[in-house]
């Protein structure tokens, strides 16, 4: 029994002597993503770190496998399926959140978290994979509405407090330096 007792702890001991001289190197790209996570304004740090847990070096393919919303070009190159459970689970009134990266013609990515909490969207935005930014993050208020502009075959998303707004009089108020949206991101319509 007593030699059964030193022969485990020698084998623990030895085993932690090796994982100590091995090492053991953190992956970040091991981290379970899946596990969804709804936030709203007042936790910004958490969604922060959140998007920390994705590489600097992250890429698009990498976005596709890990199931996040992906648009490269203007064109949904993956997670489609989740952009339509976000938007049918927003048109229940159930709280949700989604991940969405939008790649850069130069192939600069920015993710974005959007979540619709007790009855409010928010977005966040992590801009430090895309290069020449000169911001890392920022964050948007709370808005109402999640608006769909069709526009010459693309589809225009973009947070609103006022239902009735056009796309045109959103367009107006940002060239008159007025901000009376969020716009998130625009994808090509694949009827067209």
């Amino acid at each position: 029994m007593q030699r059964k007792l030193i022969s485990t702890i020698m084998l623990i001991g030895v085993i932690s002597i090796s994982l100590f001289f091995v090492g053991c190197k953190f992956d970040n790209k091991n981290i379970n993503k899946s596990e969804k996570k709804i936030y709203g304004k007042s936790k910004i740090q958490d969604i922060k770190d959140l998007l920390k847990t994705y590489p600097l070096d992250y890429n698009s393919d990498e976005a596709i496998k890990d199931g996040l919303f992906v648009i490269s070009d203007n064109s949904i190159v993956g997670g489609e399926e989740k952009w339509n459970d976000f938007i049918s689970k927003v048109g229940d009134k159930k709280n949700d959140s989604i991940i969405v990266a939008t790649i850069s013609d130069k192939g600069d990515m920015r993710l974005m978290y959007l979540s619709y909490l007790d009855n409010k969207f928010f977005s966040y935005f992590d801009m430090t994979r895309f290069k020449d930014s000169g911001i890392d993050y920022y964050s948007s208020d709370e808005y109402k509405f999640l608006k769909v502009y069709d526009v010459l075959g693309e589809s225009n998303i973009a947070l609103v407090n006022d239902e009735s707004i056009t796309y045109e009089e959103i367009e107006n108020d940002l060239a008159n330096g007025l901000v009376t949206s969020c716009n998130l991101f625009t994808f090509k319509n694949n009827n067209d």
